[in-house]
């Protein structure tokens, strides 16, 4: 056999060994199908804490799916993991390459995600498959707007998130942002949750070696604490005006975390 020849017999069986590692991955989450109110129970645990997926609606295991084969498929450099906000980055292709076009970057945010589904994805996705420079975090406004889970669960249910991370890339830093601001008032029942869990973490990882700590919260708000149309229209998702904003704040910060390593 030719060196071409082998060169190409390789070639053909790392990709073989590729597709059938991310189909033994699929398979695996399909068994793995527990029940999270049993999980729930058997554990003590609070719903934060206690991993759920959401396999059952056809869309998020099929994000999943897609997941799985970029952890196995791509040298990712940069994670973004997330809820709907996060999600939200694929319909942003221009400030998407500000914020991220520089790094191979794989999109972890699935809508209406709360902290036990992120955990969920991480127990059963190639996670140490890849090997990150950089990982950016915000997830937690649906355990309070969504789920039954009060602010210090959820903020326990983040510092979970990190610890795992922690696990997989012992010396990848984290950018862990502040919960973004929701609800139109500042004295709105809702925006005082969410700010009750940024309280909460700021305490619960101010000694994490490798995490720093990010709020972009008041860049969104006009100078009455108030959370313009203009920037989030329904009091929650950015729009592009939002987008650009939250780019050209993590931007730097994520360039310098990439370098540095």
């Amino acid at each position: 056999m030719t060196a071409g020849g082998c060169t190409t017999q390789h070639t053909e069986n790392i990709m073989m060994t590729k597709r059938l590692t991310t189909l033994a991955a699929i398979m695996f989450l399909c068994a793995g199908m527990s029940n999270p109110a049993t999980a729930q129970e058997r554990t003590g645990k609070s719903i934060a804490l206690t991993p759920a997926h959401r396999l059952g609606e056809d869309w998020w295991k099929k994000r999943f799916e897609k997941n799985v084969h970029d952890l196995l498929n791509q040298d990712a450099e940069v994670l973004i993991i997330g809820d709907s906000i996060t999600h939200g980055w694929d319909g942003q292709k221009d400030t998407w390459k500000e914020a991220f076009g520089d790094w191979r970057t794989i999109n972890m945010g699935f809508s209406g995600d709360r902290t036990e589904h992120v955990l969920w994805r991480f127990d059963n996705g190639p996670m140490s498959a890849v090997k990150p420079k950089a990982i950016m975090l915000m997830i937690g406004t649906n355990n309070v707007g969504h789920g039954s889970s009060n602010a210090k669960e959820t903020a326990e249910g983040i510092q979970a998130i990190v610890e795992k991370l922690e696990g997989y890339y012992p010396e990848t830093p984290v950018l862990v942002l502040d919960v973004f601001p929701r609800s139109a008032k500042a004295s709105d029942d809702m925006r005082k949750k969410v700010d009750e869990i940024n309280s909460y973490l700021t305490e619960l990882l101010k000694d994490r070696k490798n995490v720093e700590r990010m709020s972009v919260n008041a860049k969104f708000l006009d100078a009455d604490g108030n959370l313009p149309n203009e920037i989030m229209p329904d009091a929650l998702h950015p729009n592009t005006e939002g987008y650009k904003i939250w780019a050209s704040s993590v931007h730097p910060v994520l360039k310098k975390m990439v370098e540095d390593r």
